[in-house]
């Protein structure tokens, strides 16, 4: 959609000239044009103008309005192509609604016209006193796509977030860096609260997380036909904006013991819902949160999420001395930067640099 022209000149016979040039949905150049006898006033009539157009053009659609729309258009359940490409909605619809859902609390009454950069400063402000950045962030983001979807419908003209300071309204740089790293004596708690039938499959589940660096989603969709056994492996399988990758993982000792016991006794866990695909090896829908948010507080951990287990995997890995490239390759970044953040200072990372640099003083 081109953005409309606006001026405000002199004209020779002493008197101002406000006008506002856009085109309509046919494509037609339109002028608008209001006279006045100073500046001053002819700047209000502009302002007028461009607030009767965006009402105009926005069809006075309130964020509600917009917020339903992209529920049932835009954030809906994932569609494949042949070659694992994604052609439709989004891998994790119900994530986008309940964002879209906390969004519509603060701003569902207001039309699109209306929502101010100031008032986006205001939400972020105040959601950062509840949550934390990269959360505020994530919000925003969502609402910048938004007004984005909304822009190429025409629904608005423009957006509030071309008017923010490139940082400053969604600031990655202050998003803190989880320097969580579960060492051998708090894995050890953590297990020990999982070795009950009913958390089975939870036990499991943070074997394989730590044995492996995958994300959360990848050992959930992981499916039998993804092993193999003989060669001490397993494929995981990754979603990257709208591509689909692969990689190989090591299935290490304990990990294939893991897997041959849930193949020969699934969790009591496992399977809950009755379309629940059998061919999936952890067959889990939902509960996992639940279950690991009791375990990590039962074991003393109610700082540890399951994410950070990707995190300690990677660490791990560098401690040992494998090349980050290689750690990378494990984990599924497609480049260095991304590794370097899930690779955090140990003690013995530490300890390892002091024997070095003290056997290099020498």
């Amino acid at each position: 959609m081109r953005k409309p022209r606006e001026s405000v000149r002199k004209q020779k016979n002493g008197k101002w000239l406000a006008r506002l040039q856009y085109y309509d949905h046919e494509g037609k150049r339109r002028n608008v044009n209001r006279t006045a006898d100073t500046k001053n006033e002819a700047e209000d009539s502009l302002a007028k103008l461009k607030q009767k157009h965006l009402s105009s053009v926005s069809g006075d659609k309130t964020f509600s309005d917009i917020a339903l729309d992209l529920k049932q258009k835009k954030y809906t359940d994932p569609e494949y192509s042949e070659t694992g490409e994604l052609t439709r909605g989004v891998r994790n619809p119900r994530k986008a609604h309940s964002i879209i859902d906390c969004l519509e609390r603060a701003f569902g009454n207001k039309t699109l016209s209306e929502i101010r950069l100031a008032d986006l400063e205001r939400y972020r402000d105040e959601r950062r006193k509840k949550v934390t950045v990269a959360t505020v962030n994530r919000e925003l983001s969502l609402m910048r796509a938004a007004f984005k979807w909304a822009m190429r419908r025409e629904y608005v003209s423009k957006s509030p977030f071309d008017l923010a300071e490139p940082g400053k309204l969604i600031a990655v740089s202050a998003e803190s860096k989880r320097k969580v790293v579960v060492t051998p004596e708090q894995e050890e708690a953590l297990l020990a609260q999982c070795n009950t039938e009913r958390r089975r499959h939870l036990r499991a589940l943070i074997i394989t997380l730590l044995d492996s660096g995958c994300r959360l989603g990848e050992i959930l969709n992981l499916r039998w036909s993804d092993i193999d056994f003989a060669k001490s492996e397993f494929t995981a399988v990754s979603y990257k904006g709208k591509n689909r990758s692969e990689r190989k993982v090591p299935l290490t000792s304990r990990v294939r013991a893991t897997f041959l016991e849930l193949r020969e006794k699934p969790s009591l866990h496992s399977f809950r819902k009755k379309d629940a695909d059998q061919h999936l090896v952890f067959g889990i829908v939902s509960n996992v949160q639940k279950s690991f948010h009791a375990a990590r507080k039962a074991a003393g951990l109610s700082h540890v999420r399951l994410h950070d287990l990707r995190h300690t995997s990677a660490t791990r890995l560098a401690e040992s001395g494998m090349n980050l490239s290689h750690v990378g390759a494990i984990l599924g970044h497609s480049n260095l930067q991304t590794t370097m953040r899930y690779v955090n200072s140990t003690d013995a990372v530490v300890q390892a640099a002091r024997e070095i640099l003290e056997r290099k003083a020498r």
